[in-house]
């Protein structure tokens, strides 16, 4: 096995891992009428 065979037996496994934990949510989590401003966070 070459150094090429194993990095596309490792690398495509990874990336589906990865690209599997993009979540696309349609709705938001939080809403704008909920979303407040705190300057503490800065």
């Amino acid at each position: 096995m070459t150094g090429r065979d194993l990095q596309m037996r490792c690398g495509l496994p990874g990336l589906a891992i990865v690209l599997g934990g993009c979540v696309y949510a349609v709705e938001s989590v939080i809403t704008e009428s909920s979303a407040t401003f705190d300057l503490r966070l800065l």
